[in-house]
This record gives structure tokens, C-alpha cells and sequence, in this order.
């Protein structure tokens, strides 16, 4: 069951689950043809970053799984390395689609991802999974399309609400845009058409679900007011000239 409206002191509150998307990529900053496989953060996207550092200093997680992709692992580091708190990589919550090289789906290439060796050196505060090896994570795998993608993002949102609501943890994922669609769109029991309305997704901006007995609570969406309004990107900033808060 979904609730926005209610109040969660009324209820036992089992989970504080925050979903950040990665800061400005390579990428995001590029046209479509000269984008690469596995981007790294432009200057903007590292100040938003720093920036998330704030955010989650309030927070205070208890636990904090990150997506393999460079852009992501470099959106956590600089709150890793300044609280000296250590994150877990999670495979699936990849941006859909996989490592792919490639312009568009019908020339897409599978690439292998960050080895387990290029994690460790330049991300020392992430621990992995033994899937995460010499080969890669992603393994040269072929393009994931979004019916998959939906498919995973319901794996991981019943995967959260089984193994960790019960622990009165606040957990924070770092992913990606339109995975984040997908997996807001699961914890609030969409189908795999209601994505479309969570698509405009800033960099480094918060989302905060509470899980409840019954209820999942979508309490914040989107919300960018740890950033300057010269630092948003990745979506039309006139939808953020008031503060978006789902309470």
C-alpha cells in the first residue's frame, strides 16, 4: 500500500531509504555521439558531489550501496573519504542498458566495467561483491533493454523492503536517472508505463522513501536544496524554482 499523506509518527517507522542520483557526468555534458562506455564526473558534477556531502551528513546512514559505474562511485567518494564510513557496491543498481559502447541500441557493444583490481585502487572505502572480479562487472554482457531493467528495479525494491526495512536503517542508494525512475516507480506499485512521470531527474538530487507497517511513504522527491541554483543540472531548472516536497 502507498501512502504520501500520513503521518509516520503515527506508525513504527522501519526504514529511511534516501535514492541520490550520481552528480553531472561526462556524458550528461556530451552530444550523443561522442558519449563513452563509462564516464567520469565533469568539474560541476564534482562541486555537486562536495556539495552531497552536506545532505547526507544530516542523514547520517547506517548503510550506503553504490552502482559499480565510475560516475557513481565518484559521486560517494568525496562523503566516504570526509566520514571514513565505507559503502557497498551493488550490481544491480546499474543504469539501465549495462557498459555499453556504441551510439545507439542497434550498435551498442558490451564492455567489461571497472575491474575488481580498478575499484579497489581508486575506491578503497567500497566494498565488493565477489561478482565484481578480474573480468569486470559487467563482463561484456549484452544490452539490458527497460523491460529487464523494471524487472531488476522490482528485485531490488523487494530486496529492500525484505532484508533491511526491518532493521530501522537509513540506507542510501547512489544510481542513476532512469533506473531511479524505474525504482520509484516500483516501491510505489506502478506498472511499467507510470515510469515516465519520474524521468526528469537532477544530478545529485534526493529522494526519500519511509517504510512503514503497511505503508511505503514517498516523503521527498527529487529535492535539490543542497545545491546552488547554478548547480542543477540534468533537468529543466524552472521546475525548481519552488522546492518539489512530497510530505
Amino acid at each position: 500500500m502507498l501512502s504520501i499523506a500520513a503521518n509516520p509518527l503515527r506508525k513504527e517507522i522501519l526504514m529511511e531509504l534516501y535514492i541520490v542520483r550520481h552528480g553531472e557526468s561526462e556524458n550528461n555534458a556530451r552530444p550523443v555521439e561522442e558519449r563513452v562506455e563509462d564516464p567520469g564526473l565533469t568539474e560541476i558534477g564534482q562541486r555537486q558531489a562536495e556539495r552531497l556531502v552536506y545532505r547526507l551528513w544530516h542523514v547520517q546512514p547506517t548503510r550506503i550501496f553504490v552502482s559499480p559505474f565510475r560516475r557513481t562511485l565518484e559521486t560517494i567518494a568525496p562523503y566516504l573519504e570526509q566520514s571514513g564510513q565505507q559503502a557497498e557496491a551493488w550490481i544491480d543498481l546499474h543504469e539501465q542498458g549495462g557498459v555499453m559502447r556504441g551510439v545507439d541500441v542497434p550498435d551498442f557493444e558490451g564492455c567489461p566495467g571497472m575491474t575488481r583490481e580498478e575499484i579497489r585502487h581508486e575506491f578503497p572505502a567500497v566494498h565488493l561483491p565477489a561478482e565484481i572480479d578480474h573480468t569486470g562487472w559487467w563482463k561484456c554482457r549484452p544490452y539490458e533493454p527497460p523491460t529487464l531493467a523494471m524487472e531488476r528495479a522490482s528485485r531490488v525494491a523487494a530486496a529492500l523492503r525484505e532484508e533491511y526495512a526491518p532493521s530501522h536503517e537509513r540506507i542510501v542508494l547512489v544510481s542513476h536517472g532512469f533506473f531511479m525512475a524505474l525504482l520509484v516507480s516500483a516501491f510505489m506499485g506502478l506498472t511499467s508505463e507510470g515510469f515516465e512521470r519520474f524521468t526528469d531527474i537532477a544530478n545529485v538530487s534526493v529522494t526519500k522513501f519511509i517504510l512503514t507497517i503497511p505503508h511505503t511513504q514517498l516523503s521527498l522527491y527529487n529535492c535539490v536544496r543542497h545545491l546552488p541554483e547554478e548547480w542543477i543540472t540534468g533537468v529543466d531548472l524552472r521546475h525548481f524554482r519552488t522546492e518539489i516536497s512530497v510530505k
